[in-house]
């Protein structure tokens, strides 16, 4: 258990979550009021960084209306002169912190599909995400030769000897497959996306999973945020029944399902994340322990994605 880093007859300050945030650090901040005994968690950032003050924001203007439970935001503030972010968010209790390097059994692993389901079924199609202007649509894959070029190289000079043959031939081809991938994703239902599924971003209240962190949401296709369930979260064993989860919970609120269309999109979210999973990390310099263990499941997660995208899709690197 963390001890306290201040402690008094009517308040207490002790961080949470801690070795399962990277960019931020988080607080309990309890205190005394009246009878009964308060608290919420507070939230610190630099907002310079890859997140900005996303997360505020996306909390702010989604309030209630996510369609699955949230922490609600009690209030924040982002100064873009300093660079300093924070966020007072609704304390969960005594919730159970997910862990990035574990993987759920069938049972839990269902119970995420239909959260995740509930959000993209609220917010499928909305007209509302497109006049969002300050929520991006989620990032494109390809990001240009130079790009892929730098970031295989230096991917491969740490990581060579953890791929076979066939996996380093999809490495030299990163750049078609994230090609295809686009325009796989071209002309897809949008829906509001968490954008960083993982377990380190998910609490368990009892057997109910929370999603935290929404720094990386977005609008765009649900399969992005499905992928990563099915290919980072869950056993290969799990995938079909947690997929088939997800796809009753979306029909159960009305959302029509193209079989064929999803399919080539979930083949496009499993190349997001062999890609996400290999290219991604390449520039990644851990400084834990625990982050260069990520690092080397991630890369064995993502060599299961290419396996199931080659199973699923024998032409995938034909012409």
């Amino acid at each position: 258990m963390t001890s306290p880093i201040a402690r008094g007859a009517d308040f207490s300050i002790e961080p949470v979550g801690v070795g399962y945030g990277f960019t931020s650090d988080s607080y309990r901040c309890s205190w005394v009021d009246g009878a009964s005994r308060r608290s919420v968690v507070v939230k610190l950032w630099n907002s310079r960084g890859a997140g900005g003050g996303r997360e505020p924001a996306v909390l702010e203007h989604f309030g209630r209306r996510f369609g699955i439970r949230v922490a609600e935001r009690l209030s924040s503030v982002v100064d873009d002169v300093s660079g300093r972010a924070v966020l007072i968010l609704e304390d969960l209790g005594n919730v159970t912190q997910g862990d990035a390097l574990r993987t759920l059994g069938a049972a839990d692993g269902r119970s995420l599909a239909g959260v995740l389901a509930a959000l993209h079924a609220t917010w499928w199609d909305h007209p509302e995400l497109a006049a969002l202007e300050w929520l991006p649509a989620i990032d494109a894959l390809d990001r240009g030769p130079a790009w892929f070029r730098a970031r295989r190289r230096s991917f491969l000079e740490r990581f060579a000897s953890r791929l076979d043959t066939r996996e380093h031939a999809a490495l030299e081809r990163a750049d078609t497959l994230a090609r295809r991938a686009d325009g796989w994703f071209a002309g897809s239902p949008e829906t509001l996306l968490h954008g960083d599924v993982h377990l380190d971003n998910v609490v368990f209240d009892g057997a109910d999973p929370i999603l935290l962190d929404w720094a990386r949401a977005a609008r765009g296709p649900a399969e992005v945020d499905l992928a990563e369930v099915l290919f980072g979260i869950v056993e290969p064993a799990d995938r079909a029944a947690v997929r088939a989860e997800y796809e009753r919970e979306l029909r159960r609120r009305g959302v029509t399902i193209d079989a064929a269309g999803a399919d080539r999109r979930l083949a496009a979210g499993a190349i997001r994340h062999f890609l996400r999973g290999t290219l991604g990390v390449a520039a990644w310099q851990p400084r834990t322990d625990r982050e260069e263990r990520l690092i080397e499941v991630g890369i064995e997660r993502a060599r299961a994605a290419l396996a199931w995208l080659e199973a699923t899709d024998p032409g995938l690197f034909g012409p």
